[in-house]
């Protein structure tokens, strides 16, 4: 049985933060060469500290992590990748990803206008991970089904991320 997607995964678990400013829109990272899907759009995010290490999601047992592990690795993977993380924001929550024994937590965070212009102006992209960032609508990234550009390059967890948000989840 075909599956439809079989990426392959950079440790058992791994958390990221999709940041959402209050014009609803939310700031994606474009991905290098360097790491895996690169060229797409994803968010900050990586393996959760202890799980590094390539991991093909079928094998073994699923790891277990708490929560607040996987937001001190979102947070880490985020300074480490954009360099700036806010000061201000509220947690609107997250969406998990499972595939066989992976597990990846997105978690939602609100960010003001501030935050949002600080963001912009004090972000020093990691070359080996982005190399490029930008505020996307959130309308249309509910929609992306109807725009091929756009599906073809999105990241498949902002994909899964923006099929939950879509569906209310």
């Amino acid at each position: 049985m075909k599956k439809r997607f079989n990426p392959e995964f950079w440790g058992r678990a791994g958390s990221g933060i999709l940041f959402v400013a209050n014009d609803d829109t939310v700031l994606l990272t474009l991905r290098s060469s360097h790491v895996m899907q690169p060229g797409t759009w994803g968010i900050p995010g990586g393996a959760v500290a202890g799980t590094e290490g390539y991991h093909e999601s079928d094998e073994g047992e699923r790891f277990k992590f708490t929560y607040q592990q996987a937001w001190k690795s979102a947070v880490r993977e985020t300074k480490e990748e954009i360099g700036y993380f806010p000061q201000k924001y509220s947690e609107l929550g997250y969406v998990q990803f499972e595939q066989g024994t992976f597990v990846f937590v997105t978690f939602l965070v609100g960010v003001d206008q501030v935050e949002q212009l600080n963001i912009a102006a004090k972000a020093r992209l990691d070359p080996h991970e982005a190399t490029d960032m930008a505020w996307f609508p959130l309308s249309r990234l509910k929609r992306y089904k109807n725009y091929k550009q756009l599906e073809r390059s999105l990241h498949f967890g902002v994909k899964h991320v923006m099929d939950m948000i879509a569906r209310g989840i």
